[in-house]
């Protein structure tokens, strides 16, 4: 076994004690509820920037429990880092689809999702925090 492996089991082990140790504050749970209230409102405006400005805000709040979560530096990476906090692997898989969303609103210059696409991402973003222990009221 070369050190490679030992420093991956190592790590391994080291991150499966966190993720059964870690929660969110109250407040965190504070921040991630005013917050989504922020986002509840741009949806209910229901304009394409809008839409667009709710889709990165709820991307932002899901980084932002993950941070506090699993290790990354990246929200890709804190993601996969956090699959053990999902019992239903289909809300997980839905974050990513959601932070895909998210991505090309921010990389690719000329995407305009279609509003029930923007919608959906927030949905899951949604579904995401709440399996991540934020209730939204």
């Amino acid at each position: 076994m070369g050190i490679f492996n030992f420093i991956f089991k190592k790590k391994h082990k080291r991150s499966k004690y966190r993720y059964s140790k870690l929660s969110l504050s109250p407040s965190d749970l504070r921040k991630i509820q005013n917050e989504w209230a922020r986002i509840d409102e741009l949806v209910k405006i229901g304009k394409p920037s809008q839409l667009r400005q709710a889709v990165i805000k709820a991307d932002n709040l899901v980084d932002f429990a993950l941070s506090r979560l699993a290790s990354g530096t990246t929200v890709g990476e804190r993601l996969k880092n956090a699959r053990p906090y999902f019992k239903d692997y289909a809300v997980y898989q839905g974050l990513w689809e959601a932070h895909k969303v998210r991505n090309a609103l921010v990389h690719e210059a000329d995407y305009e999702p279609p509003h029930y696409v923007a919608k959906e991402a927030i949905g899951k973003f949604r579904q995401g925090l709440e399996a991540l222990g934020a209730k939204n009221e």
